[in-house]
């Protein structure tokens, strides 16, 4: 089975299905068809798009989940599929909110987002040795507002946006639109993985609890960021006129096709995602940090032990 990311930017679209395929249609002419079982998220940012209940529920059935977004292309709802089973030791160990289990956490998550960035600045060309010095330091706790200040710092002018900085309500930047687009993708995957793995995405691990918030999936997408911006970096060098359809395209298409190193071998992003949040829900179940597995763009960078991974491996977490 292969799953897709279905970006709807076309205003007045409509959704239907048919003998197991979702059909998108606009002004009446079909613009293209998809298996429902292969349809891992609808992303829904164009005005006046219409679908039936009977689409809805098929798409939730499918374990599929339905972002919707605002015209500056952030994220303003998710519709879920209800979860099928709980892990009652996952959800009350997160609730207790370990104070100890959760700093090892973030700062292993942490490290690895800042690690990714750095990897990010060499691959574009544009290599920091400051974030380098921050990583080599042995301290426990990293400054991360320090860390983006400079990573963005070499990023933006990287990339031809000189002068940019990174702000998610800018919505004249092109380089912030697509940003804010990607990361609501990979935001709708995050959250996907985190329910189906029995995790609860209120209650996040660095972030807090907020009405109308979902702190883990802030917290869970850190290290995946990096694999957004590298792959709008690779996209603007090769796009002629760079517009948001052809980037949700992209992004569409190499989110599902990227690939990571996993110990001696290699797991789909979108798979290291499930894989990422499998590992804390294991960390939760067995209440310590060593369990964690997370992304790294070198593969060099992982320093998971041999003792944690044999630990990981002798544990399950519950799929819903």
């Amino acid at each position: 089975m292969s799953y897709h990311i279905l970006h709807v930017l076309q205003s007045n679209s409509f959704l239907r299905k048919e003998r197991g395929f979702l059909i998108c249609e606009c002004e009446s002419a079909e613009v293209g068809r998809i298996a429902l079982e292969d349809v891992r998220a609808v992303v829904v940012a164009a005005r006046g798009v219409a679908f039936s209940a009977a689409v809805l529920s098929a798409l939730l059935e499918n374990d599929a989940i339905l972002l919707h977004c605002n015209e500056r292309f952030q994220p303003v709802g998710w519709t879920l599929p209800l979860a099928r089973a709980i892990d009652c030791t996952i959800t009350m160990n997160q609730a207790d909110r370990p104070n100890r289990l959760n700093d090892k956490l973030w700062q292993a998550i942490l490290r690895a987002k800042i690690c990714n960035q750095s990897e990010t600045l060499k691959a574009i060309g544009a290599p920091s040795k400051r974030l380098e010095n921050m990583l080599g330091k042995k301290c426990f706790h990293l400054d991360e507002g320090h860390c983006a200040r400079e990573y963005w710092k070499r990023y933006f002018p990287a990339i031809g946006a000189y002068g940019a900085i990174r702000d998610q309500k800018d919505g004249d930047s092109q380089p912030n639109v697509f940003l804010n687009y990607g990361y609501a993708v990979l935001a709708t995957l995050v959250h996907r993985a985190i329910l189906i793995h029995g995790l609860s995405p209120l209650l996040g691990v660095y972030h807090k609890t907020y009405y109308r918030k979902n702190p883990l999936v802030y917290d869970l997408m850190e290290p995946f960021r990096a694999y957004v911006d590298l792959l709008m970096a690779q996209y603007l060098q090769q796009a002629i006129i760079p517009t948001l359809g052809e980037w949700a395209k992209y992004i569409g298409q190499n989110l599902r096709l990227f690939r990571i190193a996993r110990y001696n071998g290699s797991v789909k992003l979108l798979d290291a995602m499930d894989t990422t949040a499998a590992s804390l829900a294991n960390c939760y179940r067995a209440r310590t940090a060593g369990v964690l597995w997370l992304p790294y763009l070198n593969r060099d960078r992982n320093e998971t032990s041999t003792k944690a991974k044999s630990v990981s491996h002798g544990l399950v977490s519950s799929h819903v």
